[in-house]
């Protein structure tokens, strides 16, 4: 092989001789990775099955250095690059076709700082990663729903998960970003500092440079919490949907809720009473005082008697990763999702008949109460847009 074939910033083709990939091999400590060489297509695959893309050239990052000197080999042959932080984008933005991709997921270092009560957590890094280090302090930053999920990219297009309602969104809650700009310098973002683009990387999801590391504002949490994994039937949910529209307005703001229509597998893990079955779910913890468990129980109850509760008092670790074998690497993912301000009478009409009439067992119609915290930021304060919300939903093809 004389030369490697990418598409540049003008998406058009470009050949760059192996000169000058093997001068950029010499260069770092990472692992260079194409076609031919071994490595490359476990390197290429990514959690969404669906993505088969093949870029032109991996760098397996080993340090910072390496992230620096391959953003400057990509600005100064003018081809296209992606990041590969977790690799859990469902659209596979991570790994674009005949692109230089860049995987971050060895720079994954964390710091706690538990009398600052902040974390330095370096890009490569999961949200497991981050909840394991700072529940050893009892501490915790608002993250998402799923463990195994890179940090990155949560964090930069908003972060929805369990104490949004409690502490604002992921993006919220950052306080600085360690970023590689296009002239390849290493800066630090933050309030004061490089205003435009802090703002901008909250929430905004650009292509503004490589975040290398984030610092982020973290909050006593656990270590135990009152997890709630609540099944009813599906005939339920019209009911559940007026009544949770009533009660999230007045709810504790430590409560994070997740409502959605699924169908149980068929299989020994699922208990028999709701195996194989359309079913309306509960999900969510509760972080506020223990005294206060049996009130939100009783709260649920006014919907109806669950088929079954799988929740109880449990560790703030084991909620995060309560959803986790729900989405197994490798499956073929298709999503979409759109925010209301409102669960009008109407609208619920139309969600309980989409959620009845999923195309697929493998589906669910997802409910997601947001509000609280999430509203107190000022709209302008960053590039996340959608603070009226009061609800997002997602369509999930799985």
């Amino acid at each position: 092989m004389d030369e490697i074939e990418f598409r540049d910033v003008n998406r058009e083709l470009k050949k760059i001789g192996m000169e000058d990939i093997e001068a950029l091999k010499s260069k770092v400590k990472g692992t260079l990775l194409y076609r031919e060489i071994e490595g490359y297509d476990e390197s290429r695959m990514i959690w969404n099955g669906m993505i088969d893309n093949f870029p032109s050239l991996i760098l397996e990052c080993e340090n910072v250095d390496d992230v620096i000197k391959g953003f400057n080999f990509a600005r100064e042959n003018q081809i296209k690059i992606s990041i590969r932080s977790g690799g859990h984008n469902v659209a596979g933005n991570a790994i674009k076709e005949k692109a230089l991709v860049m995987v971050l997921s060895e720079i994954n270092s964390l710091r706690v700082d538990k009398e600052k009560r902040i974390a330095q957590v370096d890009a490569g890094a999961t949200l497991g990663d981050i909840d394991k280090e700072t529940q050893k302090y009892g501490l915790a930053t608002p993250l998402g729903l799923v463990s195994d999920t890179g940090v990155a990219g949560l964090a930069i297009r908003g972060g929805i998960g369990h104490l949004m309602r409690q502490f604002g969104l992921t993006c919220d809650n950052i306080l600085s970003i360690d970023l590689i700009t296009y002239e390849g310098n290493l800066i630090k973002v933050k309030k004061n500092n490089f205003p435009d683009i802090f703002w901008a990387l909250r929430g905004g999801s650009i292509d503004i440079g490589v975040i290398v590391s984030f610092t982020f504002k973290l909050y006593p949490i656990g270590p135990e919490v009152l997890f709630y994994f609540q099944f009813f039937p599906i005939e339920q949910a019209k009911k559940a949907l007026s009544f949770l529209r009533d009660y999230i307005k007045e709810a504790p703001r430590e409560l994070g809720l997740l409502a959605f229509y699924a169908t149980l597998p068929d299989e020994d893990r699922v208990p028999e009473i709701i195996r194989d079955k359309d079913l309306f779910v509960l999900y969510g913890i509760y972080t506020g005082s223990e005294e206060n468990h049996q009130m939100i129980l009783d709260s649920f109850k006014k919907v109806d008697e669950p088929l079954i509760d799988l929740g109880g008092i449990v560790t703030y670790k084991e909620a995060q990763k309560a959803l986790d074998e729900d989405y197994p690497e490798g499956m073929r993912y298709y999503w979409k999702s759109l925010y209301l301000e409102e669960l009008s009478d109407e609208i619920i009409e139309v969600i309980h008949n989409l959620g009845t009439n999923r195309p697929s067992p493998l589906s669910t119609l997802d409910i997601c109460f947001m509000g609280g915290k999430i509203q107190d930021v000022n709209t302008a304060a960053t590039a996340f847009n959608r603070r009226d919300a009061n609800y997002m939903l997602g369509f999930e093809s799985n």
